[in-house]
This record gives C-alpha cells, sequence and structure tokens, in this order.
C-alpha cells in the first residue's frame, strides 16, 4: 500500500511540473501571437478535452508527461505538412529568432519562477527559524564528544568565531568552519575569556551526520511534566512544575547532563534539588538503574530524545512554553514516573543533522 501511494504521489508531482512546464510554453507562445493547437496534461488516448479560444485542452490517460503543439513546429506528432507551405504570421516558424528562443525557454522559465513564488510564500508564512546568539548564550553550550575533544566545556559562552562576531546556530556548523587550518572560537568560561583552536585535522572527525551531532548543542532547560503515581519520583515528594537545578552538588540545565550524570552515579539513591515557586527544595530520590535507556542517538534525524530514567515506564512529553513553537513527542521512559517537559524543544536540521535546541522565531514581515 505505501509503494502504491509513493507511486501515486510522484505521478501527481510529475503531472504538476510538466504541466507548469508547457504552460510556460503555452503563454510565451500566446503572448507572441502564435497559434496554440493543444495542450494536454498525459499522453493519449484523452480522457477528455474542451475548446477555449481556438486552443484544445484536454487531459490524457497516460499520465507520464504532457505536450503543447504550437503551429508552425515540428513537434512529437511528427506533423511536416505544413513546411512545403509559406510561413503564415501565426506560426512559430514566421517569428523573430529572441521570441522563437523565449518560446523554447518558457517552460524552464516557468518552472523556475514557479520554485521561487512556492519558497518565498513558504518562508514569508512561516518565518526564519533559527537559534540566536543571545539564545544560545543564555545557558551556554553542551559540549558533546567532539566538542570535549577541542576543548569546550559545558556551560562555555562563545563570544566569537575567527575573531568575528556570529549571529546564529547555523553559524557554529558552517563547513567553511571546519576546513579551515586555523579556525578558533573565543569562549567565556568562569569570567574569563579563552580561546580554543580546531586541530587541523579536525575535518577528518566531521565526516558524518553523528560525528556533527557529537560536536555542541545548545543547554535546554527542562521541568517535571508529570509525576506517575505508586513510583519513587511520587514517593520522594516531586510534583508537576518543578524543574530540577541540581543532583547531588552538581548544578545542572540541560536534561542530557541529569541522564550523563544518573548514568555515571554509582549509588542507587541520589539527592535531587528541584526548583519550585522560586524556592530550592532537596529530595531525596532512589533510581532505578536498570531503566536507565541508552541515549546516544539523541540527535538522530527525525526523532526526539531517549529519555532520562527515574522510575517505571512512563512516557515522556516534549512542551515548549508560550513563547515557543509547541512541540509534543513520546522520547522513551523514566525510572521515577517523571515526564519532562524542556521550555524549548524543537528538531533542527542544518547540513543533515537533527538536534533539539530553544529558538528565536521570527518572521520576514515583522
Amino acid at each position: 500500500m505505501d509503494g502504491l501511494i509513493m507511486a501515486i504521489q510522484m505521478i501527481l508531482a510529475l503531472s504538476i511540473i510538466v504541466g507548469i512546464h508547457e504552460f510556460g510554453h503555452l503563454i510565451a507562445a500566446k503572448t507572441f501571437g502564435m497559434k496554440v493547437e493543444k495542450y494536454f496534461i498525459g499522453f493519449p488516448p484523452k480522457i477528455f478535452s474542451f475548446q477555449y479560444k481556438g486552443t484544445e485542452y484536454g487531459l490524457g490517460s497516460i499520465p507520464l508527461g504532457g505536450f503543447v503543439k504550437i503551429k508552425g513546429i515540428i513537434d512529437e506528432s511528427m506533423d511536416t505538412e505544413h513546411l512545403n507551405e509559406e510561413p503564415e504570421e501565426w506560426e512559430f516558424r514566421s517569428k523573430p529568432a529572441w521570441q522563437r528562443m523565449i518560446v523554447m525557454l518558457g517552460g524552464i522559465i516557468f518552472n523556475v519562477i514557479t520554485g521561487l513564488i512556492i519558497f518565498t510564500v513558504m518562508t514569508y508564512s512561516n518565518g526564519d527559524t533559527f537559534l540566536s546568539k543571545d539564545e544560545i548564550n543564555k545557558n551556554g553550550i553542551l559540549a558533546l564528544e567532539l566538542g570535549k575533544e577541542v576543548g569546550f566545556q559545558t556551560g562555555d559562552k562563545i563570544l566569537k568565531i575567527n575573531g568575528n562576531d556570529w549571529e546564529r546556530d547555523s553559524d557554529l556548523f558552517d563547513p567553511n568552519l571546519f576546513f579551515d587550518d586555523n579556525a578558533s572560537f573565543e569562549v567565556l568560561r568562569d569570567n574569563e575569556i579563552i580561546k580554543l583552536k580546531l586541530p587541523n585535522n579536525f575535518i577528518n572527525k566531521m565526516n558524518s551526520r553523528e560525528a556533527l551531532s557529537s560536536f555542541l548543542k545548545a543547554r535546554t532547560p527542562f521541568y517535571i511534566d508529570s509525576v506517575f503515581s505508586d513510583n519513587n519520583a511520587f514517593t520522594a515528594g516531586i510534583i508537576k512544575g518543578d524543574k530540577i537545578v541540581k543532583v547531588d552538588d552538581t548544578e545542572i540545565i540541560d536534561f542530557i547532563e541529569l541522564k550523563n550524570i544518573l548514568e555515571e552515579n554509582k549509588s542507587s539513591i541520589v539527592q535531587l534539588t528541584v526548583k519550585r515557586d522560586n524556592n530550592n527544595i532537596d529530595k531525596v530520590v532512589e533510581i532505578n538503574k536498570s531503566n536507565i535507556l541508552n541515549s546516544n542517538n539523541i540527535a538522530n534525524p527525525g526523532c526526539f530524545a531517549t529519555a532520562i530514567q527515574l522510575g517505571v515506564l512512563p512516557l515522556i512529553s516534549v512542551n515548549t512554553n508560550s513563547q515557543e513553537i509547541h512541540t509534543h513527542a513520546i522520547t522513551g521512559s523514566t525510572g521515577a514516573g517523571l515526564k519532562l517537559t524542556e521550555t524549548s524543544h524543537f528538531s533542527w536540521r542544518n547540513n543533515n543533522v537533527s538536534w533539539y535546541k530553544p529558538f528565536t522565531h521570527q518572521h520576514l514581515n515583522e
């Protein structure tokens, strides 16, 4: 069934593209006073047709293309009888070379114009979605495996790239950056500006989607969305709306930090500090280590991250606050029966990489 649906979609898309292409030839020919005998989407035998201002418009039963028949031109019908006669003023062959050229290019020109219109409307309607420098530097970056090799640390705030200011998240993943032998970052760490230089062979490591997704990530705050009854978190007194800000003595912001700490923790008991109504409250929670799922694929395209495990098989839904796009996703199971809510969790692709981040949503008409 999926294959049939895909085939129908492909045929429909082909018909639309060819229809627009042939319509470009038709419009150009009529503009210069040429007689257009037929305009068909699909090939004969015809399903139906009608006449309008001297042109037969129709739909063919074989949806593998289309055609337009212009008087005075040798087309698929190989109608060559008229070539023995003197050209009439409405024929293609009687027109100047520049007009004939425009008619021949009319299909391509219409396809290009259509594409530009579609992308312009989409961009104008949806805006340009990106993560700004200021947004990233609110909480700093999360240093992943390759980022740590360069010298990044979680919480670093990136000030400059190659000595220049930067504006948006895509600047951090610009391919030209990794090809530059002298590429460097200036970061603010503990009120000290530090310069980090990419190794000369670093481009060899950034050669796949998995590698790119293990470089850097924006730190994203999260909240407790739900607490399931009869589990460790419920017993510990954690409630919906709590924000986990510390595990034992380690402050955290992003839930990947929470996951990493729980995976590395050798004890089955942890102290979570949660923020509730602007007050910090300490809660002791027993961790079920057998339920901590592997979330190394957190940035795999098209899927949301596997969740932190704190309890017994709840589902995690990801929401956003009122200033950002509202998104839901089932992301895994946790151990204390917690559903976590990120303040801004959004699947973003750049250079074929998906990662999850807060972002600034701007419209071009604003």
